[in-house]
């Protein structure tokens, strides 16, 4: 399958998925700016195991 379909993302996941699926990792031709990442979730989930493994020090 072809597709002109252009996704922009960080070079680690573009990198991770273009090993597992038939993709192309392409600069892009503009200069980009940095990207902020934020990692929200719930206060209920806080100190769930699935949160906090392999995690460590203080999870705040």
């Amino acid at each position: 399958m072809r597709s002109d379909l252009l996704f922009t993302t960080t070079r680690a996941f573009a990198t991770h998925y273009a090993r597992l699926q038939d993709l192309r990792v392409e600069p892009i031709p503009i200069p980009a700016r940095v990207l902020k990442y934020y990692q929200l979730w719930h206060s209920r989930s806080h100190r769930g195991a699935a949160l906090t493994r392999g995690v460590s020090g203080d999870a705040r």
